[in-house]
Parts: structure tokens; sequence; C-alpha cells
């Protein structure tokens, strides 16, 4: 039934992401879309090259066979984690030298982090076998990124 409620809640972000998609895609004009597609797209790229490596080491390797060696590599991801997001800020700093507005390259940074960091936590709860907590924390990001 816990896979059930986790098969639900991807269901669940699919039809979100899609009905967001639409209803931006009539709201705004055809300039202010594509800087809203440009700023979406590098968030992604962002979260992506940053976190997504570390989800797939945690899908490898996380949880260890004992509780030592589990909180060992907790420790190993977080401090990976804490890493990337030192490389998101450098980002945006990068992007404000470049010309980017402060508030545009901060929003990123924190989108970015806040994606990376929500897809490592639920990573983890899924392979802990914490489906319904899993599936829960699945709709809360779901709906923050609306």
């Amino acid at each position: 039934m816990a896979k059930i409620a986790a098969l639900g809640a991807y269901i669940y972000q699919a039809v979100l992401a899609l009905g967001l998609l639409l209803v931006v895609a009539h709201r705004l004009p055809a300039a202010e879309f594509t800087a809203y597609s440009l700023f979406i797209s590098v968030v992604q790229f962002g979260a992506i090259a940053c976190f997504e490596w570390i989800r797939f080491a945690c899908s490898r390797f996380y949880p260890g066979p004992d509780a030592q060696s589990e909180a060992t590599e907790r420790g190993t991801i977080t401090s990976e984690f804490l890493a990337c997001c030192g490389l998101c800020v450098v980002g945006a700093l990068i992007a404000w030298f470049c010309g980017v507005p402060a508030p545009v390259a901060g929003l990123g940074a924190v989108a970015a982090i806040v994606q990376g960091g929500s897809e490592i936590h639920l990573t983890m709860l899924r392979f802990r076998h914490a489906f319904r907590l899993f599936s829960w924390m699945q709709a809360l990001v779901r709906r923050q990124m609306i």
C-alpha cells in the first residue's frame, strides 16, 4: 500500500508540473515566458549538475549494512551537499558579477539548493523504505514548486 502512495506522489507531481506549464504559458507574454523558461532551465541545470551525482551515490551506497556505516554515509552525503551548496552560491555570485540582478541570482541559487536537497532527502527516505513519509514529502515539495 505504501508503494502505491509513493507512485501516487509521482503522478501528482507530473500533473502539477504540466498544469503549471500550461497556466504560465497562457498568462505570460512571449518575452516574459522566454525569460521564465531560461531561468527555470538554468536552475534545473544547476540542481542536476551540483546534486544529481550525490543522489546517485546515495542510491548506490545508502543505507549501509549496519547503523555505523549508515551514519558514516549520511555524514559524507551531508558534507557533499554542503560543498555543492557552496558551489551554487559561487555560481550566483558569478552570475551577479556578469550582470544578473542580485535577487534573481540569489533566488536561482536557493531554488537549486532546495530542489537538490529535497531530491537527496527523498532518495534517502525511499531507500530506508519510509514510503509513507516519502509520499508526503514528495507532495509537499511539489506544492512548494508552484
